[in-house]
């Protein structure tokens, strides 16, 4: 094996032997718990840190639970201890620079006075109706009501889905800090509260759990109390419950049927968190024994005509489970100095995008910082366990938005004279 994090997972192993090495992940989860209960309020650092972690508690819940496999799909990678040492620490790793970014100092970014880019609560209300039938239209061809998630994906004809998943999350972004209005809490709630239930039935969970997180902000709801942990403790049940229903359909779970096949063979975390972390370590094992040549060693050069990691990882000899770990992506691309130093940096960018979110709460500030706050946290969880892709195509969209309505909007010089008093000289 040629690979640095493969031969310090095996010295690792040599030293401490499987168990304690996989359950590195379970130190790290107690300093997020502890920094979670400091703060006494919802906190988007330590949440998405929680999140990113999750993948990597998989080996030692099995070692815990008397399970040897994790997952239906790839079992030879899961018969070598070290390879999976090697998933748990690579993960670990930019978990861990996540956390050390999102502590750095920062100086809490003041924002200016709200911008020109405002919206009245009935332009508002139309818009945000053509997002909802947008999503229920095109976004999947069908729900988990009835029918299995897998069932869905292979009869999937949802031509336009990425791209009507982009065009909501530019309209949320836009709108859901920008309206003005004395009802608008009233028609937020209800978009939240319809949006939440629709995509959660259309398994799109990484989007609903954005929603969650995004309503925290917008109805000033950080700072917790007995309310707020119920409302996030049945947040997380119901993330989970959709998890594990969509894959024989929720009527079908309910009345008790389980997924064919399955057995007692594997433990396997809920949400797919399992099926990611066997994707890391796919990614290891091919680095590992050099399956790749260029321009595969480096997809970022591929993005642009819409070739990711994940479409490379299927061409070769892994059954592709969904989900690909940022980590991954970075050490694809960057190799170890990668993971670490972008992790650093999206702790500290994260830090910045909830000091900005938690002075919107509750209030309409409509700047850029706030606009870009808004599209960050709609796509982190995309971000953390798929890909970046949807990130950037987002900023830059609403980026480009922003500034064609601030240009749009800007009063023309003699209406600023005329704001300010200044009279233009008569002409003699």
């Amino acid at each position: 094996m040629n690979s640095l994090i493969y031969d310090l997972a095996a010295a690792q192993y040599g030293l401490f032997g499987y168990t304690f090495s996989v359950a590195i992940p379970l130190l790290l989860l107690a300093v997020i718990g502890f920094w979670q209960v400091k703060a006494f309020s919802f906190d988007l650092p330590a949440a998405c840190a929680l999140f990113a972690l999750l993948p990597a508690l998989t080996p030692i819940g099995a070692e815990l639970s008397g399970y040897r496999y994790f997952t239906m799909l790839n079992y030879d990678l899961q018969h070598d201890p070290v390879l999976e040492i090697a998933a748990v620490l690579l993960i670990s790793l930019f978990c861990a620079s996540f956390i050390a970014g999102s502590w750095l100092r920062n100086r809490l970014p003041k924002l200016k006075k709200p911008s020109r880019i405002t919206f009245k609560l009935p332009f508002t209300g139309v818009l945000l109706a053509i997002g909802f039938v947008l999503i229920l239209n095109f976004l999947e061809t069908g729900t988990v009501l009835y029918q299995t998630y897998g069932d869905i994906k292979l009869n999937s004809t949802a031509t336009y889905s990425s791209l009507v998943n982009q065009v909501f999350n530019l309209i949320a972004a836009l709108l859901l800090c920008n309206t003005l209005g004395k009802s608008r809490r009233r028609l937020l709630a209800v978009f939240y509260a319809i949006m939440i239930i629709t995509l959660l039935l259309l398994s799109r969970r990484t989007l609903a759990m954005s929603l969650m997180i995004l309503s925290i902000y917008t109805f000033g709801l950080r700072k917790l109390s007995a309310k707020q942990i119920i409302g996030l403790v049945l947040s997380v049940s119901l993330l989970v419950f959709i998890g594990e229903a969509r894959k024989v359909g929720i009527v079908n779970f309910l009345q008790g049927v389980e997924q064919t096949g399955a057995g007692n063979l594997f433990f396997a975390l809920p949400g797919g968190a399992s099926n990611v972390f066997v994707g890391t370590m796919g990614v290891i094992h091919m680095h590992a024994n050099d399956l790749l040549s260029f321009p595969d060693t480096m997809p970022v050069l591929q993005w642009i005509d819409g070739t990711y990691e994940a479409t490379i990882y299927s061409r070769l000899s892994y059954d592709y489970n969904g989900g690909m770990h940022l980590a991954n992506v970075l050490f694809w691309n960057f190799g170890l100095p990668g993971v670490i130093l972008f992790g650093v940096f999206l702790g500290w960018i994260t830090r910045r995008v909830h000091d900005i979110a938690s002075q919107i709460s509750g209030e309409y500030r409509s700047t850029l910082p706030a606009i870009l706050s808004f599209a960050f946290i709609l796509t982190v969880p995309n971000l953390l366990w798929y890909h970046p892709i949807g990130m950037i195509n987002l900023i830059a969209a609403t980026t480009l938005v922003s500034l064609v309505l601030i240009v749009a909007k800007r009063p023309s010089r003699k209406k600023q004279r005329f704001e300010t008093g200044q009279m233009p000289h008569a002409r003699r």
